[in-house]
């Protein structure tokens, strides 16, 4: 079992691992029969990326897939809290 966090008798307060920071990278996403891709592949090899295109053309879409690798509710149900 890992290491249990102190907690305060009356009230738990969530506390930062004592771990150090991992990073993770996407190198290419890959989607097949999404919204409105039937396929579709986006190669992230810079630092940043950005999605441009006109209304309807799938950023959103995009996104949405990237967000469903992580747990959670995903990009369209999540609540604007969870954006910080």
């Amino acid at each position: 079992m890992g290491d249990v966090l102190p907690l305060t008798a009356t009230k738990a307060v969530p506390q930062r691992a004592q771990y150090p920071e991992k990073q993770l990278s996407l190198r290419r996403l890959s989607v097949d029969k999404f919204r409105n891709y039937t396929h579709a592949e986006l190669a992230c090899d810079a630092q940043s990326v950005v999605l441009a295109g006109p209304n309807g053309a799938g950023k959103t879409n995009m996104m949405e897939a990237l967000s469903m690798l992580a747990p959670g509710r995903g990009l369209r149900r999540a609540s604007r809290d969870a954006f910080g």
